[in-house]
């Protein structure tokens, strides 16, 4: 595990709304599990009365629809601690979902938007989400949905009998006159190979088994429930599943803001997507990481008999490929530091939004520029983030010169400058000592060579320009 050490305690986050879901499941969660000793989180109900401890680091409404109520979010920001906002799926274009609780969206939309525009921070999980935001709060980071390494399998799934594909089709109720054209195309499918391949359904909507019956009379098919979320994921990695079908229409931006989880699911229990050519997909390479199907008549039918003829050789290629890209792009450990860098720089913007207002006065971050290039590259990064926010820098040299020396210096320096805080690398050093000691606050940010790569860093990921505004 990487040391989180922006705090000498765990980053501890209250969350409310959005409770025992796969967002959150997915999200928070996942971070929290992987990362006990640096992420504590805290979940409430969604009433406005919870209880704010003093150790509590941030608020985070968790895709939270009820009125904006400004008591709480005061408690915090008195304190100099931020309110997020977060959201997996994108709730501005929820409302595009046909026959998907519509009335009760639009209801809550200005509940919405009045969350994002109080936020002090909204964190999603999609460019395309987070471009619609923008307008609304240009204070908006990007994270990836992630899966904990350890539910990765070291290999895919052995072929010992027939093939096992599967697919969620819980909300396609509404979409049946776009689906039942690709239906009849998985059904000739599976008819023509019933003794070479077998399909797997998860729903427990009554409307779509009646349809089953109906489109897939004649087929060795299963059903089974798929909620909730942790037994369905169990479900799937125990049936050891060889593909999983995801198939999606794209006519919105709402289905264009989803995020892969599908993907991130196919390969965790040893399986290839096949997935419709969407937004969502964009980035996965067709037949080296997933199949790709195009909305054009005959597409399924065409990626179906090409995934039958990958063979158990050709499928291992794929499947090993697809890990290899989870692992690196979408587990919960490949995401460390851009999930506490956008909450550590959350928390820095509400203290400087904080002594702004105590002092009048336009905040002087004091900047400590360690010896090691790569840490030196990591803080003159932050110092260039600060800058072009017309954030006050005063940057000194880390060299190691003992607590005594450190307070001279930081005394000297306090006669001429303002400082509203300092910003060091590293907690145990005689910098951060000595400021505390003369009861300046500090942000200590973790050791940039504990945490690659370096693509993450503020300079290079435009991200986390419009965290601090």
């Amino acid at each position: 595990a990487i040391p989180h050490i922006a705090l000498r305690r765990p980053l501890r986050l209250v969350i409310r709304g959005g409770m025992h879901s796969a967002s959150l499941e997915i999200t928070y969660q996942n971070f929290a599990r992987v990362f006990p000793d640096c992420l504590s989180t805290r979940e409430v109900s969604e009433a406005d009365s919870v209880a704010i401890s003093p150790e509590d680091d941030a608020l985070v409404n968790f895709r939270y629809l009820n009125e904006l109520s400004t008591e709480l979010h005061q408690r915090m920001r008195t304190s100099g601690r931020p309110v997020l906002y977060a959201m997996d799926d994108n709730l501005i274009r929820l409302a595009e979902k046909p026959n998907f609780l519509n009335d009760f969206f639009r209801r809550k939309r200005s509940h919405l938007l009045a969350h994002l525009v109080d936020a002090d921070l909204v964190l999603t999980w999609s460019d395309v989400c987070a471009d619609d935001v923008r307008p609304i709060n240009p204070r908006v980071g990007v994270l990836r949905t992630n899966i904990q390494t350890e539910r990765l399998p070291v290999a895919p799934a052995a072929a010992d009998g027939r093939l096992l594909y599967s697919t969620l089709t819980a909300n396609l109720v509404g979409r049946a006159d776009w689906w039942q054209p690709i239906v009849h195309e998985w059904a000739d499918f599976f008819r023509r190979h019933k003794d070479k391949v077998k399909l797997v359904l998860f729903n427990d909507n009554e409307k779509i088994v009646g349809l089953y019956r109906e489109w897939f009379k004649g087929i060795d098919y299963e059903v089974r429930p798929h909620r909730p979320y942790r037994d369905y994921l169990q479900s799937l990695g125990n049936s050891r599943f060889h593909f999983v079908i995801t198939q999606i229409i794209e006519d919105g931006n709402f289905t264009k803001s989803k995020c892969p989880i599908k993907f991130l699911e196919a390969t965790a229990c040893g399986a290839i997507l096949i997935a419709s050519d969407v937004q969502t997909y964009r980035t996965l390479k067709d037949k080296e990481e997933c199949l790709k199907v195009p909305d054009r008549p005959g597409a399924w039918t065409h990626v179906l008999e090409q995934s039958l003829s990958l063979a158990e050789k050709g499928r291992n290629r794929v499947w090993r490929a697809a890990r290899a890209r989870v692992e690196s792009d979408f587990t919960t450990e490949s995401q460390y530091f851009p999930f506490f860098l956008v909450h550590e720089a959350a928390r820095l913007r509400s203290l400087l939004a904080l002594t702004q207002q105590c002092t009048g006065d336009n905040p002087n971050i004091l900047v400590v520029e360690p010896l090691q290039s790569e840490q030196a590259c990591a803080v003159r990064a932050w110092v260039e983030l600060l800058e072009r926010h017309n954030i006050d820098t005063t940057v000194i040299s880390g060299k190691p010169i003992g607590i005594q020396g450190a307070s001279f210096q930081l005394s000297s320096l306090l006669k001429s400058v303002k400082v509203a805080l300092v910003f060091a690398p590293n907690p145990g050093s005689s910098w951060v000592i000595a400021a505390q000691q003369l009861g300046l606050p500090v942000i200590a940010i973790a050791d940039i060579v504990d945490v690659p790569p370096i693509g993450f860093l503020p300079y290079s990921d435009g991200r986390a320009d419009f965290v601090i505004a």
